[in-house]
């Protein structure tokens, strides 16, 4: 697979694709309030949808960590839905993130 057209950076584990991290977009920007309401979170992960649909992903899967209630949202809004999966386990012992899913196979 090619890069998504943000240039991210790709995240490994045991030499697979899991992720990706837009490489010109500063960790923290989409957290700045000022950032916020501007379009830029839809334009990204319509992006990488896009890019992963065009390379023949079927399934689009994400983490979310419960509360974020803003990315949970973004995430909706652009076609993704829970899974009923808990993720991994958070750094205080208990809570667990939340799975979402977008099928790419209908196009959607």
């Amino acid at each position: 697979m090619g890069r998504p057209p943000t240039q991210p950076s790709q995240r490994i584990s045991d030499n697979q694709a899991v992720g990706w991290q837009p490489a010109a977009c500063p960790p923290d920007a989409p957290h700045r309030p000022a950032a916020r309401g501007h379009g830029v979170g839809d334009h990204l992960v319509q992006a990488v949808s896009h890019w992963a649909q065009q390379a023949g992903a079927e399934v689009l899967r994400l983490a979310v960590v419960p509360g974020n209630e803003n990315a949970a949202a973004l995430y909706r809004r652009n076609g993704f839905r829970p899974t009923g999966e808990l993720g991994d386990l958070m750094p205080d012992g208990v809570r667990r993130e939340h799975i979402m899913a977008k099928d790419l196979s209908t196009g959607a």
